[in-house]
């Protein structure tokens, strides 16, 4: 499915229906531990409490505008207590696993990771996004 980005003036392509999105609510969760902390807020490793999905849920700093953030977004959820993102869970972060001692990586994983990297990359940029904080703790992992 594609959509069309008044903002980038162009057409994008995704993976799932937008009618699948869906707004709802952080009750639906259960949160289990935070898991990590950013500029723009705090992760929760959380439960959806009907599916039992484990997922991450992001709580959204609103308290004041952060470079990079836009601000016309930032005008319209200041209305809100509360903003949470919720996404695909992930078990680990890159920078978590080197300092690791028990994990060594091949060279066939070194180049697998590599690839998945800049094709995600290049899929950001030919829509015209820009990462701006790549650190080897923004890059997860999960265990498959």
């Amino acid at each position: 499915m594609e959509l069309f980005c008044s903002v980038l003036n162009k057409r994008l392509k995704l993976r799932e229906d937008p009618e699948n999105w869906g707004c709802s609510t952080v009750e639906k969760y259960e949160i289990k531990t935070q898991v990590g902390e950013g500029t723009y807020g705090q992760v929760y490793k959380a439960q959806d409490k009907f599916t039992n999905e484990v997922v991450a849920l992001k709580k959204v700093r609103l308290e004041n505008e952060k470079e990079g953030f836009p601000i016309t977004a930032v005008r319209e959820i200041k209305i809100l207590r509360a903003f949470y993102l919720v996404f695909e869970y992930l078990d680990h972060d890159l920078m978590g696993i080197l300092e690791s001692q028990f994990v060594e990586f091949t060279d066939d994983q070194i180049a697998s990771l590599m690839k998945q990297l800049i094709s995600g990359l290049e899929y950001c940029h030919s829509i015209g996004f820009l990462h701006r904080d790549i650190k080897c703790s923004n890059i997860l992992l999960n265990n498959k």
